[in-house]
């Protein structure tokens, strides 16, 4: 529960905070990328410059928008979605969420794609990738369903604050 809430936990707020289709345009997370353009390494930006800067290029946004969509349906879906993945599959979720926060490093900012690695361990213990025998959250065990009642909880509890701190904003 907690591998899934560290990843879904990102594409929830941005959710929250921008809304679906504000994320998916390219003008999102190319904003996102120019704040580090600028940047050395040493300063949080990219580990690849040139490659943040081509990114930046109106002539990627669609594949901006192809990956600020593709980040959102991984970390709202997928990763909930892995608890139904067979445990020997679950490995897969380790390999993608790594996958995504090298991609991170290189063309956002090394220092968030590299300080979010020491998670490597809670995604392989986790998501049972560490297991040679059978999972202690197979589908249906009493793990499985722990995890799924932190993860609903913790859906339930931010969206619950979220609303209410709108509501508050708002004078309602």
């Amino acid at each position: 529960g907690v591998s899934i809430i560290l990843i879904a936990g990102s594409g929830l707020s941005k959710v929250l905070i921008g809304g679906v289709w504000s994320w998916c345009k390219p003008e999102t997370l190319g904003s996102i990328l120019r704040n580090y353009q600028d940047l050395q390494v040493r300063e949080c930006g990219p580990a690849f410059r040139r490659l943040n800067e081509a990114m930046t290029q109106p002539s990627c946004a669609p594949l901006v928008s192809l990956l600020s969509t593709a980040t959102l349906f991984f970390e709202c879906c997928v990763m909930p979605a892995s608890l139904w993945l067979p445990a020997g599959l679950r490995y897969t979720m380790v390999i993608a969420s790594v996958g995504m926060h090298v991609g991170i490093a290189a063309m956002q900012s090394f220092i968030i794609g590299v300080a979010f690695l020491p998670n490597v361990a809670t995604y392989l213990f986790g998501f049972g990738a560490l297991s040679n025998g059978p999972s202690p959250c197979s589908v249906g065990s009493p793990g499985w369903w722990m995890a799924l009642s932190l993860v609903a909880g913790w859906v339930v509890a931010t969206c619950g604050l979220t609303t209410a701190m709108r509501c508050k904003e708002r004078g309602k």
